[in-house]
């Protein structure tokens, strides 16, 4: 039989002939009737093809001597390949200048960060002079000290400038330096309006030689980079249609329509992930302000086309295909089929299947039940982290080796994006019927990515659910046109959320700067809020900005300011400089009185000073009259859950001879009435009633 069409997924093909290695597709894939698009079924994900291997994602080298989308910074060199920054990365740049001046005395250093994307917002984030940040003075561009492991370096003290440019050299494409623009070619000496730097976005680094103080020339000098342009969707467009670093696709041969629609789901925020400041307002909310998927990294310019859509795919879950009846570049979102569509999904029958039906899966020793994924992480310059899950031992066979699956995901910086991908492919991996059949012509209807319903008496499917990775259009013995069909077992299962919570990765390294202290800062003084509605006030502090990372905080109370504070609470986690940790105190915790607080931090075997005292802190009460009174101690009358008497009321105070209890405000139902069976204790808003004068004081809402 001849091939005539083939459709078909990337990653579960190798369609080398349609790109260019030198980083552009080809304007036109070019078929003949001998034309042969071989599909590998391995059992590790849609996301994940054959072209894919498990330690890592391949790569195509040619015309590319060193892979630019590394963070490393480069020496001149005449073949180099400029990368092109999306979303957010941290680069340390090509050096492509370097003039000296000032007799001898300055060095001025030209350092290209990135291709320029012109639909992108570009800004500057934190810089660094090797592993220390850097801290300008007023003017924007004049290094003022750098800090590293909480110590601060006075050495650079007015001795270091730094500008960046973003389009060009003129003052308007200026993102960081002095409030009033300037011209990078007015900078460099010798530079002239024609010193261009046309589409790039580059930075430029003037020293003053002076070596006692350790500038005799440009160390690692690392810039966070913004490019907002990181939507999935968007980015697949821009990299397939832009002529300079991208494919250079005419916009009339991509399919707009299904970028948009994986746009739309990128922008989706799940829901069951946690995230820590500064990324989310909050360090308690099980919500994140974070997108389900973008893309955060650096694309080698010098790698095939296809490989840097690779990066895209894996990325945001989903694949790149050209759909030849559209005659168009299509992306697929790896992603639930909503009821609707699956209501109207082509069926396949034995009245549509012609020949036979090969079902294979994978052996029990392939399969695979752990997940290690690597990215780029935000919280450490962009060094490797790793977010490994295991599938839980109930779930799998008897007799199940440990398998883990590796993967590299070099368009993400996080670790909650990073395990959501990595838990699809997990998941799917087990998900593992790979199903090959010819069908009738009707079936040329069906598109790479659909989910089909099969069904079939000989191996039990009833309307069962299978994604289709490829459709080929063949010519058959008898001269008739048929669909080829291969397609993977569907589960919805695959795509649920699964509860994560991310972290910012310590980023101490334990060595100093030299002469420089090893003690932690004290956090800050604490503040107490009332929390009411939970029966509990808050105790927060915040960690030292200047401080290192810390592992553990821990919380002290007194019933004076100046007597002996005793231990409250600890909490262990890594905490940054500038996180503010918090300790919920429920109010039966405490008995009635005067309370301060201190925090103190650690890390490893050092501890800090203890911080400030906390302001004062008081439970006092007041008599209130009310519509029911009941004695605290005739347990009979004590109906938490039951109606009459404190069904659906509401506490207000409770009122004794001796002491009283805080009025905290009504609190719903029962909220505010608790009874420890076990202890035979009554709490009232958090505070234990003890003796036979002490009364409840509800009243009817």
């Amino acid at each position: 039989m001849g091939v005539a069409v083939a459709l078909e997924i990337f990653g579960l093909a190798e369609i080398g002939a349609g790109f260019a290695a030198t980083g552009a597709l080809t304007g036109a894939v070019s078929l003949t009737a001998g034309a042969v698009f071989v599909a590998t079924a391995v059992n590790i994900g849609l996301a994940y093809g054959a072209n894919r291997i498990i330690n890592g994602n391949p790569r195509d080298q040619r015309g590319a001597n060193v892979n630019q989308g590394t963070r490393i910074q480069l020496a001149p060199a005449t073949d180099s390949k400029i990368p092109v920054i999306y979303g957010t990365a941290h680069q340390m740049g090509l050096l492509t200048d370097a003039q000296i001046s000032n007799s001898n005395k300055t060095m001025t250093y030209v350092l290209v960060l990135s291709e320029y994307v012109a639909d992108g917002n570009w800004s500057v984030g934190n810089i660094y002079w090797n592993d220390q940040l850097l801290t300008f003075k007023a003017d924007g561009y004049t290094v003022l000290k750098g800090t590293a492991n909480g110590e601060d370096n006075t050495k650079l003290d007015g001795l270091v400038r730094v500008w960046v440019w973003a389009g060009g050299s003129g003052a308007a494409h200026q993102i960081h330096g002095p409030s009033t623009p300037v011209n990078a070619y007015n900078i460099i000496p010798g530079a002239t309006s024609d010193y261009r730097m046309s589409d790039l976005v580059f930075a430029v680094v003037q020293l003053d030689y002076k070596s006692e103080n350790g500038v005799t020339g440009l160390p690692g000098m690392t810039f966070e980079i913004t490019n907002d342009l990181n939507n999935p969707g968007d980015v697949w467009v821009d990299y397939l249609t832009n002529t300079r670093y991208g494919a250079g696709i005419p916009i009339t041969e991509i399919n707009t329509s299904s970028a948009a629609r994986l746009a739309d789901l990128s922008d989706t925020i799940p829901a069951n992930q946690r995230e820590p400041w500064p990324y989310s307002t909050s360090t308690t909310t099980t919500s994140s302000f974070q997108v389900r998927y973008s893309i955060n990294g650096i694309f080698n310019t010098g790698e095939s086309v296809k490989n840097n859509l690779d990066k895209i795919d894996i990325a945001s879950s989903s694949w790149t295909t050209y759909n030849y009846q559209l005659g168009q570049w299509s992306t697929i979102p790896n992603y639930t089929v909503d009821s609707g569509t699956l209501a109207t999904a082509f069926q396949f029958t034995d009245d549509n299947i012609i020949g036979d039906i090969n079902v294979t899966a994978t052996n029990l020793e392939d399969l695979y039940n752990s997940i290690e994924v690597g990215f780029a992480d935000r919280n450490n310059r962009d060094q490797t982290s790793y977010y490994t899950s295991s599938t839980s031992l109930t779930l799998r066979n008897d007799l199940e080796p440990d398998n883990q699956l590796r993967l590299n995901t070099d368009m993400c910086n996080n670790a909650l994006h990073a395990g959501r991908i990595g838990q699809i492919e997990l998941r799917q991996s087990r998900v593992d019927l790979l199903i090959n059949f010819t069908a009738d012509y009707s079936a040329l209807s069906v598109a790479a990515g659909d989910v089909v319903k099969i069904t079939n008496s000989v191996y039990g499917f009833n309307n069962a659910l299978f994604r289709v990775t490829r459709v080929q259009e063949v010519e058959s013995d008898d001269g008739m046109i048929v669909a080829g069909i291969t397609a993977l077992q569907y589960d919805s299962a695959v795509y649920a959320d699964t509860d994560l919570a991310n972290y910012n990765t310590p980023t101490i390294t334990n060595i100093p700067l030299y002469g420089s202290s090893t003690a932690l800062a004290a956090p800050s003084k604490p503040t107490v809020t009332n929390d009411p509605g939970n029966i509990q006030f808050i105790v927060s502090t915040t960690i030292n900005p200047n401080n290192y990372p810390v592992n553990r905080v821990g919380f002290y109370y007194s019933t004076t300011s100046t007597g002996d504070f005793s231990a409250l609470s600890l909490t262990v986690s890594p905490y940054n400089p500038g996180d503010t940790v918090t300790s919920a105190v429920p109010y039966y915790t405490l008995p009635n009185g005067n309370y301060y607080f201190k925090t103190r931090v650690g890390s490893g075997t050092l501890l800090s000073d203890y911080s400030p005292v906390s302001d004062v802190l008081s439970f006092g009460g007041s008599n209130i009259s009310a519509d029911y009174v009941f004695n605290a101690l005739n347990t009979d009358n004590i109906q938490i859950n039951n109606s009459p008497p404190l069904q659906g009321l509401r506490w207000l105070a409770s009122v004794t001879t001796s002491t009283g209890f805080g009025n905290y405000g009504a609190l719903e139902g029962d909220n505010g009435l608790l009874w420890d069976a076990d202890n035979n204790r009554l709490y009232v808003g958090g505070n234990i009633v003890t003796t036979g004068t002490d009364y409840i004081i509800i009243t009817d809402p």
